[in-house]
């Protein structure tokens, strides 16, 4: 069964203080539209659950449904992976995943809005530790079924210079990444939101510059080693994960058939072209709420084509 999301790549946060002014508030506004979009166009209505993939029943039937949501190292280049925003919050050297981290926690953890009888789901978490947890119901066999989302990101502050000097950013970098090559083996449903690096990602660091000061994406090309990391993590793992979303730029071409032959039972979700970042965080909110809902393949592909106030469609293929 084969997913492939029309996307790119995206965000997370760690310290108030250190975030962009005004862009965990405008990311959190982005979200709240997807919300009401998911609503308004009746995208959680679904096929008799009975037609439903075996993979999303044995999704659903697990007792706890574990999901892991690791954004990048966000850093905005002047190379191919930057699209100026219309919000002219950030520019180069500026980092976002501190602040996205911060909007989709928030949206997590807020009251569930609803609409002709519909309630979302991805919303309402109580925060344990370090995990976001809610319980609901299988709706195959109305049992009870508890929900586990744990956040990631890797970036300090939200300023590449101020990082590249920071002794913590190592080892944020560092934690985030084996969290992410682990969660390939002991999570249901993993989800990366970063840079591709041009076939070098996934992308946990501060990224390696020219003399010039761009993204050195010959070296990525040549290295390889985040995709070769996250494959030899999958090849270890004894259960893979049902959901795998590499929402990332181009991540179609640079990754979906080498992972797909290491994974092939996985429902895959990737990017075709590139997306301002204003449609990433979406985009993962939008998969965390067809999941959370165990949804049918077709009300999956509808929800995750979600996409507030852009010209970017998400296309989704079988």
């Amino acid at each position: 069964m084969k997913f492939i999301v029309f996307c790119l790549s995206f965000l997370l946060s760690f310290h108030a203080l250190a975030n962009l002014p005004g862009l965990s508030t405008a990311y959190t506004r982005h979200l709240r539209k997807t919300q009401n979009l998911i609503l308004q166009n009746n995208l959680l209505s679904d096929a008799n659950p009975k037609t439903c993939h075996a993979q999303v029943v044995a999704l659903a039937n697990t007792k706890t449904i574990k999901i892991f949501l690791g954004f990048g190292y966000m850093d905005i280049s002047q190379g191919q992976d930057y699209n100026d925003s219309a919000s002219q919050m950030y520019g180069p050297g500026d980092v976002l995943d501190l602040d996205a981290r911060d909007a989709m926690e928030n949206i997590l953890i807020s009251d569930c809005p609803s609409d002709k009888g519909q309630k979302l789901m991805a919303c309402g978490f109580s925060r344990k530790g370090q995990k976001l947890t809610k319980k609901i119901k299988n709706r195959f066999s109305n049992s009870n079924l508890n929900i586990e989302i744990t956040l990631q990101s890797p970036s300090v502050t939200s300023k590449d210079a101020n990082n590249r000097v920071s002794k913590k950013q190592m080892t944020s970098s560092d934690r985030s990444r084996n969290h992410f090559l682990s969660a390939l083996q002991t999570h249901d449903v993993v989800l990366y939101l970063g840079h591709a690096r041009s076939g070098g990602g996934p992308d946990f660091y501060p990224p390696v510059l020219t003399a010039s000061g761009r993204v050195n994406y010959d070296y990525y090309r040549a290295e390889q080693q985040g995709i070769g990391e996250m494959l030899s993590a999958l090849r270890g793992a004894q259960q893979k994960p049902a959901v795998l979303g590499v929402l990332a730029c181009k991540s179609t071409g640079l990754f979906a058939n080498r992972i797909r032959k290491v994974t092939p039972q996985s429902i895959l979700v990737t990017a075709d072209e590139l997306f301002d970042y204003n449609d990433i965080l979406p985009t993962g909110y939008a998969m965390l709420e067809a999941v959370i809902q165990q949804r049918c393949t077709d009300s999956f592909s509808r929800v995750t084509k979600v996409q507030p106030a852009s010209s970017n469609f998400l296309k989704v293929f079988f």
